[in-house]
């Protein structure tokens, strides 16, 4: 068993949706309870604009992946990679691996920006995934890899 499955262009995008809607909800609150709680005298406008800032930042990179990152020498933007002897987490050609033998225990959360799927070693080696990232059908391959490990 040598299984690679790789994020889809709209399961990425729908993903990223995610997180930037959170990641904006977070900033949104904070501005909003420092501008009651502190009584600040704060032009309307500059406000739009700092949500504007914050809203264009969290998007560039998507955006840039989403236009540039195509063709044959294409990145895998998220994969993860089930074995026999380990699991890899690929992000970006960057490669995060835990040996099967070594998987402790594995937990879904609710974290900052949403649901998450963490992998704890025994070695306390860790690897988070969002819970969305992947497909359903590619979630349900993961849970079942995971708890076959466990």
């Amino acid at each position: 068993m040598d299984e690679l499955l790789v994020q889809s262009r709209l399961q990425n995008v729908i993903d990223r949706i995610y997180k930037i809607t959170w990641f904006c909800m977070i900033q949104v609150s904070i501005i909003s309870t420092a501008y009651f709680v502190f009584d600040l005298s704060i032009n309307p406008a500059q406000v739009y604009v700092a949500l504007f800032i914050i809203i264009l930042a969290a998007i560039i990179y998507p955006m840039w992946l989403a236009m540039l990152n195509t063709g044959e020498n294409k990145a895998i933007e998220l994969g993860v990679k089930l074995n026999e002897s380990h699991l890899e987490l690929i992000r970006l050609e960057e490669i995060r691996t835990i040996r099967r033998s070594d998987i402790q225990y594995f937990k879904i959360t609710y974290g900052l920006l949403g649901k998450q799927v963490s992998v704890i070693g025994k070695s306390k080696n860790i690897i988070h995934f969002g819970y969305y990232a992947f497909s359903s059908a590619q979630r349900q391959q993961i849970i079942a890899y995971l708890q076959e490990s466990v």
